[in-house]
């Protein structure tokens, strides 16, 4: 989404309704930005960034079904992004390159 553009409440939206192609693809353009902005800071390299934001979102979008909707989905999202980070880095956090 462009700067000063808010997204939608999608976990409103998905208790009403179920995720089809558009609301996936909105998903994307609204959180796609952020999640990689935290994927930088959180894995340190911008080559696993990408890898983890792309892992956090079809994970996430594959897991829409599923969700319960009871907190805000880019909460969910910055889990996964976090959690993807981490098995991404694996044994390499004691490396000096990752220091």
């Amino acid at each position: 989404m462009s700067p000063g553009k808010r997204c939608p409440d999608f976990a409103a939206i998905l208790r009403e309704t179920s995720a089809d192609g558009a609301l996936k693809d909105q998903i994307v353009r609204c959180f796609h930005g952020e999640l990689r902005r935290m994927a930088i800071a959180r894995c340190r390299d911008e080559t696993l960034a990408e890898d983890a934001t792309q892992e956090a979102l079809t994970s996430g979008l594959r897991g829409l079904p599923s969700y319960r909707g009871e907190a805000p989905i880019e909460h969910w999202l910055r889990r996964l992004v976090a959690s993807a980070c981490s098995r991404l880095r694996g044994g390499r956090k004691n490396s000096p390159a990752w220091n």
